[in-house]
């Protein structure tokens, strides 16, 4: 390969290890669980996404629609009349807890400081189940051990859903 060739790939490689120190993202090894694949790809960009201002709509693969969502999700996130919701998430149809299969999270400094709690509890507590942690951080029906002591109290991260 030619000298420019070899420069450009070592830049890349340079931006890929500055990407990585910067995501602290440790996945993708031996002992992974299955579900940490879907957990990285969920949650990857998401952050980034709410720091450059930009409100986050999620739908896994497997939900189906027949109709187009938007602006139902859009009227319950900005309702008329009340503070726009920080996270919009959906229910099981069968049970009470949240499925986070379907969700909107408002871009602002506290979705972004929650979320960022979120995934640190993600990453210490790795018995946790990811949407049972969603649930408990958003204080709904489930409570999981090892949640951070002021999820609640502390305004910089107590969201509305």
């Amino acid at each position: 390969p030619t000298r420019e060739l070899v420069r450009v790939c070592e830049a890349v490689a340079a931006e890929e290890q500055a990407e990585a120190k910067l995501l602290c993202v440790r996945l993708f090894v031996p002992f992974a669980r299955h579900y940490d694949f879907n957990n990285k790809a969920k949650f990857y960009l998401f952050p980034i996404m709410l720091a450059l201002g930009v409100d986050v709509v999620w739908l896994d693969l497997d939900i189906f629609l027949f109709k187009n969502p938007a602006p139902r999700m859009l009227e319950q996130a900005y309702a008329p009349g009340q503070w726009p919701k920080d996270v919009l998430v959906t229910d099981h149809f069968d049970e009470h807890c949240i499925n986070h299969g379907v969700f909107i999270v408002r871009s602002s400094d506290r979705s972004l400081l929650w979320l960022l709690e979120y995934i640190r509890w993600l990453h210490w507590y790795p018995y946790g189940h990811d949407q049972n942690g969603w649930d408990a951080f958003l204080v709904h029906s489930i409570v999981e051990p090892q949640m951070p002591q002021d999820l609640r109290q502390n305004p910089a991260i107590n969201v509305s859903y």
